[in-house]
């Protein structure tokens, strides 16, 4: 699930006609899937839904692309893997999480997501209004998933999953993704970079003199994540990821201590908080003043965390997020020359030397200026010349920060 600046999904319920939904009955479906928990301790009623759901979402996509393209559609993210999110409304039970589906494909990967990528994110937004979800499509496939390095979406995908329809196990040559000790650092630093892009959306929000509702469940839902995201790179830093929050927490209890800077103890005790609301999400359950405080504090661990593991990454001393952002080492050593000059030219034009530097590190520089040293006098100009932004004015930064982010976060 991706936060946005705007608001994003507001987790109310509307639209989930149980009902209809039960009625959905596709012949496509497999009836070997039937076994499949998408939550922990969902009632019959949410589980038949969202099993239903699956049956719609996949004659949705073969209405959009040809049965003899696609090997597998695979249902990743926490109702795949048997943790996916149960709100409580009254006497009733909603889905909340959002719904990350993986089109595995044969032939051309490329010219597939080139023909497809729109129709599919079209028909994934139309039924995500419906839902008031997000309901996303990644279009791969297994020659390219063999030749490439474990990520931390490729070691869950492929330790647990809802296959959908096709193989449930067409992984050949991928048997590298089922080693979390093998998942780089950068992952780690990945993670935070999108927790705390949340974070930095949830402080806009709470500037605001009256925060809307969905503004209040937008920033609660944000620090959730980030309470879990704090943990779970400790754990990846020290090759003890797992793909089950609840087995990652009960890690993170056992894991001495990291770094005299970082409190453990009340790493776990956020961590606790994020499996819980992970698995039950509660709506407004904080004050607006709690929020705001849990904001400031959620802030300096992330900054403290983000800074250690990119040390730790790097090999470097940055003493302070400050030089981190303002020295010239290369955050990313080992990409593509070419690849960077032609992505930074698409997004930011030329200017030297950044254009030889892969665009995400313009976004790691801005994230701090933005996020844990908005108070400093440069700030905004740094940022702005991060960015390359028109306007120093914080709120068209953050909303280029936006932008870039999300081609590229």
């Amino acid at each position: 699930p991706t936060p946005s600046a705007s608001g994003g999904r507001s987790g109310r319920v509307n639209g989930w006609d149980t009902t209809v939904t039960l009625c959905c009955w596709i012949v496509l479906w497999q009836p070997s899937n039937m076994e499949h928990r998408f939550t922990i301790d969902g009632n019959p009623q949410l589980e038949a839904s969202l099993e239903a759901f699956q049956q719609e979402v996949c004659a949705e996509v073969f209405k959009i692309m040809p049965r003899d393209v696609i090997e597998s559609i695979l249902l990743g993210g926490g109702y795949g893997r048997g943790e996916g999110g149960v709100l409580q409304v009254g006497g009733e039970e909603w889905p909340y999480n959002d719904f990350e589906y993986y089109l595995f494909v044969k032939g051309n990967v490329t010219l597939a997501q080139k023909r497809y990528h729109g129709l599919l994110a079209d028909m994934g937004h139309r039924l995500g209004e419906r839902w008031n979800m997000h309901v996303d499509f990644k279009i791969a496939s297994i020659p390219r998933w063999a030749g490439q390095s474990v990520s931390m979406f490729s070691y869950d995908l492929l330790e647990r999953h809802f296959c959908v329809t096709g193989r449930d196990t067409p992984f050949s040559g991928c048997g590298h993704h089922h080693r979390a000790y093998q998942i780089p650092l950068g992952e780690a630093t990945r993670l935070m970079f999108n927790r705390c892009t949340g974070l930095l959306f949830s402080d806009q929000k709470l500037a605001g003199k009256t925060p809307t509702e969905e503004d209040i469940d937008f920033v609660t839902r944000n620090q959730a994540k980030a309470c879990l995201a704090l943990g779970d790179t400790l754990l990846c830093a020290h090759q003890q990821y797992h793909w089950s929050c609840r087995e990652r927490h009960q890690r993170l209890l056992n894991m001495k201590e990291v770094d005299k800077k970082l409190d453990l103890k009340q790493i776990h005790a956020w961590h606790e908080e994020g499996v819980a609301f992970k698995l039950r999400p509660q709506k407004q359950i904080h004050t607006l003043d709690i929020l705001r405080e849990r904001q400031v504090a959620l802030t300096k661990v992330a900054g403290s965390i983000w800074l250690w593991i990119e040390n730790k990454r790097l090999g470097s001393n940055s003493s302070s997020l400050k030089h981190y952002a303002s020295e010239s080492l290369n955050k990313f050593p080992d990409a593509s020359k070419l690849k960077n000059a032609l992505l930074h030219f698409k997004s930011f034009g030329m200017g030297w030397p950044w254009s030889m530097r892969y665009p995400r590190e313009r976004l790691y520089h801005a994230l701090v200026w933005l996020l844990w040293e908005k108070e400093a006098p440069d700030s905004q100009h740094n940022a702005g010349q991060a960015l390359r932004a028109s306007s120093l004015d914080r709120d068209t930064l953050i909303k280029r920060y936006e932008q870039l982010w999300e081609r590229f976060g």
